[in-house]
C-alpha cells in the first residue's frame, strides 16, 4: 500500500499517503461491522470467510490492472546497508514502546481477572 502511494504522488505530485492509510482504516472498521453483523445474523464462519474471500478475489483481480507499474533501477543495490544513528535512535524507541504496550496488553487481562472477577 505504501509502495502504490508513493508512486501516485509522484504521478500527481500531491500528498496523497494519508488518504490510503486513512481508507485503509475505513476499511477495517467496514469489515469489522460487517463479521459483527454475521456474527449476529448466526452465519457459519466458513460460509462468511468464503464469501469474503470470493469478494476479495474479485476485486483484486479486477482493480489490479489500475495499479502502477514499479519502478526498477538498474543500479546494483547493496543486500545491507549500515543503519544512521538516527535511525538505530528511533528503533530504539520504537522498541521501548511497543515493549511497555504488548506488556500492557498481555498482563492486563491477567491483572483485571482477580480484581473485577470472572
Amino acid at each position: 500500500m505504501n509502495t502504490q502511494a508513493v508512486a501516485v504522488e509522484r504521478l500527481y505530485r500531491w500528498p496523497v499517503m494519508s488518504s490510503f492509510h486513512a481508507v485503509f482504516s475505513f476499511g477495517g472498521m467496514f469489515g469489522a461491522l460487517c463479521g459483527g453483523m454475521v456474527a449476529w445474523l448466526g452465519l457459519h464462519p466458513l460460509v462468511h470467510f468464503a464469501g469474503v474471500a470470493a469478494l476479495f478475489g474479485t476485486i483484486v483481480l479486477i482493480t489490479s490492472s489500475w495499479l502502477l507499474p514499479e519502478t526498477v533501477t538498474t543500479e546494483p543495490q547493496p543486500l545491507f546497508a549500515r543503519p544512521t544513528k538516527d535511525l538505530l535512535a528511533l528503533g530504539v524507541i520504537a522498541f521501548c514502546v511497543l515493549l511497555g504496550e504488548g506488556a500492557m496488553a498481555d498482563w492486563s487481562a491477567i491483572y483485571l481477572k482477580p480484581v473485577y472477577g470472572p
